[in-house]
């Protein structure tokens, strides 16, 4: 009779296509992690390069490896292969061509073990396959940090919502770690056929969690390549992709209740992936395209009635803001005016006291100024001691006419 095996702490699964270059690296990483008790997937969709010949190495090599080998299908159909083949307590993706810090399994497990956790978020760092790539694709350096620590364990929309209000929520499925049981709960798998499957997934995932915590810390390393997804240009399988992302966010969460604040974080998000996954990239496709797309009435239309209430809102708040910027522009401008207006009366001004103080100076340097002076001395003495006696008494004008004199004297 056989023995049932162990079930494993975590369940790795790698889907892998023609990534031989950079395989090695990636399992590497997963091998000599400090947490021992794992299970690793690795389905391979129908590569032509030396990767079959890599697992089957690592295969022969490690017992915790299984290979599962597969025609091409794409990475949707791949990650769904190694969750059905998954058996661990905890479910981690990793793409072929990344890599992970040696210890952040065991960090990771220990952490969502220890908090009972649906999912457990973590950071990556992003590094460039060349120069050449790393100066024209600079901006996304950082990209995959989100800035700040989301300390405690939060329900699945708050935590959404936080990331949503702060700028710096991603949809990359490989920076969590996920309750393997919660995930059978709710049949999450990847949907085919489209790109950007990770934003319909994650989305739908965050939104069922109750249990939701994030590390804080960059565990994952993020390779961008030449012809990854994330170089590749636009196309119209892209916005097709988004088209269908759209349409079951909408699904996903038609009837459910939220907090107010994570309700308009996330049709903020729907619009979001709507306005630049669709509307602003549709000028690039050739009208061919564009005709096609709206040939599917019943998911266009849709989407467009959805999307309308949700947006009406949004243009009344809009028109409100457009309205305040041009009220305080136009008082700005009104300030500017005045404050024109007094620095040029204020130059006028000390224009005017220049030349006066100029006169004035000119005045008493005159010799008419001098003379005057001197023929008025003993009138203008007269007159002040008349006014101290009148004020102070006779005693006190000779005290300080004593004072004075004794002062020029024996000075």
């Amino acid at each position: 009779m056989n023995t049932p095996k162990p079930i494993p702490a975590i369940s790795v699964v790698i889907p892998v296509y023609n990534t031989g270059k950079y395989l090695r690296q990636c399992l590497d990483s997963i091998v000599n992690q400090t947490m021992r008790d794992m299970e690793i997937i690795c389905v391979n969709d129908g590569s032509t390069d030396d990767s079959p010949a890599i697992l089957r190495e690592y295969a022969d090599r490690d017992s915790r490896f299984r290979v599962i080998s597969q025609e091409n299908r794409g990475i949707s159909a791949t990650r769904n292969a190694g969750m059905d083949a998954a058996r661990g307590n905890y479910l981690y993706f990793i793409d072929s061509d990344d890599f992970l810090d040696i210890n952040a399994l065991e960090r990771l497990y220990r952490q969502a073990v220890r908090d009972d956790l649906d999912m457990l978020f973590f950071d990556s760092e992003v590094f460039f396959e060349n120069e050449a790539l790393a100066e024209s694709r600079k901006t996304q350096k950082f990209r995959y940090q989100r800035g700040q620590d989301y300390v405690g364990i939060w329900e699945g929309a708050e935590y959404f919502r936080a990331q949503i209000e702060n700028g710096k929520y991603t949809e990359v499925v490989n920076m969590m770690l996920s309750r393997r049981a919660f995930m059978e709960e709710h049949h999450l798998r990847f949907l085919d056929p489209f790109p950007h499957e990770d934003n319909l997934f994650h989305f739908e995932c965050l939104l069922l969690a109750r249990r939701v915590s994030h590390a804080g810390a960059s565990y994952y390393h993020y390779r961008q390549r030449e012809n990854s997804q994330v170089t590749t240009p636009f196309s119209e399988k892209n916005i097709a992709g988004f088209l269908f992302n759209v349409d079951h966010m909408l699904r996903a969460v038609e009837g459910r209740s939220f907090s107010p604040a994570a309700e308009a974080a996330i049709l903020r998000y729907i619009v979001g992936q709507w306005h630049w996954g669709v509307w602003q990239r549709s000028d690039a496709l050739p009208m061919e395209a564009l005709q096609r797309m709206t040939e599917a009435p019943d998911l266009y239309n849709r989407i467009l009635a959805s999307l309308h209430l949700q947006v009406y809102p949004l243009k009344a708040e809009c028109a409100q803001a457009k309205a305040e910027c041009a009220r305080m522009r136009a008082e700005h401008a009104q300030i500017k005016q005045k404050q024109q207006a007094l620095f040029d009366e204020n130059g006028r001004h000390r224009r005017e006291l220049s030349v006066l103080r100029e006169e004035l100076s000119a005045l008493r340097a005159s010799r008419s100024f001098r003379i005057g002076r001197t023929a008025t001395w003993l009138p203008r003495k007269i007159r002040g001691g008349i006014r101290c006696w009148r004020d102070h008494g006779l005693l006190y004008t000779f005290k300080r006419a004593w004072h004075k004199i004794r002062k020029k004297c024996f000075q």
